[in-house]
């Protein structure tokens, strides 16, 4: 057998022309059949990263799902060279022991061109999909959905991955408008930020199931939301809460811009948000207050960079979420009207709007 397949089966990436990869794999499995190595393939997953450092965490998440979801996983990358016009190819196989004794491998593949090139990475990753078998695209960058490439990379994918937390605070509100015009469509949109809520909702769903009086839950005076950098999830906790128990987004009337104000059942609720931008993390506390009735639920956030476990929760479901997307239509209604408080109170306070 040959040396470079013999390193592509050790995992080690082997450097080929983007013409020469699938004949490379063909050979791979064509020669390692006869030593008990088979191929595992149930779809696609296409990750396009806008930045290099983000590979290997990513690769290491991708291969602890392969047991659970073989597939064939090609990492698009926009390396820091932008100048580099050339996309180039490394091959590489991820094996584990099956549970007759064999190898049951799964294919890697990364694709590389500098950041002007970056569009040409659809064309060759569409060549390179796994016939008839589910794509799913993971988008580890900005979503922009108007850009080119967002449109050419996720054009024919069956669903798409991503995070609303995943990017900078001015780049927030786009985000999750992002994600709400995409969830409205046919595919599911999986959001990494929504998983990473998971226990926040569930305990706060047992708090109402517990809770003598539910009035403190459907019309609560005031609600308070603290969090850490990671402000995507305190919209989307607030959007699943408002959604869940139906209270209305009004016309905010406060100057405040982390500040808005429901109807609930008939009266007025006072909704609020704060960050601590030092602080690593979603959110990390909810406090309902009627009357003399009040609840407060600390968080311990889930780490962000923990892409396997919320990789996995994603791939298990197919169908869109209506929970979720209720959720982040809302959030992203918020963030716009934080944005656009901010700004406003910003400008008005150097005198350049009256």
């Amino acid at each position: 057998m040959g040396d470079h397949i013999q390193a592509m089966l050790r995992g080690e990436p082997i450097a080929l022309d983007v013409t020469q990869v699938e004949a490379a794999l063909a050979d791979l499995w064509g020669s390692s059949a006869a030593m008990g190595v088979a191929r595992a393939t149930s779809l696609t997953l296409v990750t396009y990263l806008d930045r290099p450092d983000d590979l290997p965490p990513t690769r290491a998440a991708v291969r602890q799902l392969m047991g659970a979801h073989p597939l064939r996983a090609i990492y698009a990358l926009c390396l820091a060279d932008r100048a580099q016009r050339q996309v180039t190819a490394e091959v590489a196989a991820f094996c584990r022991l099956g549970e007759g004794g064999g190898h049951v491998c799964c294919e890697e593949i990364t694709l590389s061109a500098g950041c002007v090139a970056w569009e040409a990475l659809p064309s060759a990753v569409a060549a390179l999909r796994a016939d008839d078998l589910p794509l799913c695209v993971w988008w580890r960058a900005p979503l922009r959905r108007g850009s080119r490439i967002f449109r050419r990379a996720t054009r024919t994918a069956d669903r798409l991955i991503a995070d609303a937390a995943a990017c900078a605070p001015a780049e927030l509100p786009r985000q999750l408008e992002t994600l709400a015009v995409l969830a409205r469509g046919d595919r599911r949109v999986g959001d990494l930020a929504w998983h990473r809520l998971t226990p926040a909702r569930r305990a706060l769903a047992d708090a109402y199931d517990r809770s003598p009086s539910r009035a403190l839950f459907h019309a609560p005076r005031s609600i308070a939301l603290r969090c850490g950098r990671a402000r995507a999830e305190a919209y989307l906790l607030l959007g699943w809460l408002a959604s869940r128990l139906g209270w209305r987004l009004r016309e905010p009337d406060a100057e405040d811009p982390d500040v808005w104000v429901f109807d609930a059942g008939g009266e007025w609720l006072t909704a609020e948000v704060t960050g601590e931008a030092e602080l690593p993390g979603g959110v990390r506390e909810v406090r309902l207050v009627r009357g003399r009735q009040a609840l407060t639920l600390p968080f311990e956030p889930l780490p962000a960079d923990d892409l396997a476990r919320f990789l996995d929760e994603e791939l298990d479901a197919w169908a869109p979420d209506p929970i979720y997307i209720a959720a982040v239509q809302l959030a992203a209604t918020l963030a716009k009207t934080a944005a656009d408080r901010y700004f406003g109170t910003h400008f008005a306070s150097k005198g350049n709007v009256r």
